[in-house]
Parts: structure tokens; sequence; C-alpha cells
């Protein structure tokens, strides 16, 4: 299920790119969505997997605005 919800956020963050790319303008609101949801794709891609049941709860809890580019 994992790998379906990662290729899912591939595609629907692919779309909206071509969207942009295209000439789509985002509202004020949309932008920080945006934001959010490339930040968290990225941090998402880059994090190792862990097979479910294996692994341990991070120490604290992901937060979205703190995340890294």
């Amino acid at each position: 299920m994992e790998k379906c919800a990662l290729l899912l956020l591939n595609i629907g963050g692919n779309f909206v790119d071509e969207c942009i790319a295209s000439g789509l303008k985002l509202g004020r609101l949309a932008k920080p969505y945006h934001d959010n949801f490339n930040r968290l794709h990225a941090y998402l891609v880059k994090t190792p997997r862990v097979e479910e049941g294996k692994g341990v709860r991070p120490a604290k809890p992901i937060d979205l605005e703190t995340l890294s580019l």
C-alpha cells in the first residue's frame, strides 16, 4: 500500500506541476499548500522505508513547517 501511496503522490504532484508549467496560477491559499506538499513529498521520498510493524516511532512528530528543503 505504501508503494501505491507514493505512486499516487508522484502522479498528483506531477499533474499540478504540469498545470503550473502550462500557465495555471496558484491562488493565495493554494501556494502554501503546494509548498507543503512538495516538502512532505521530498521528505517521504528520501526517508528510508521500514517494513511495517518492525520500525520504531520517531522521537518527535514530523512538523511540515520545520522540514528543510
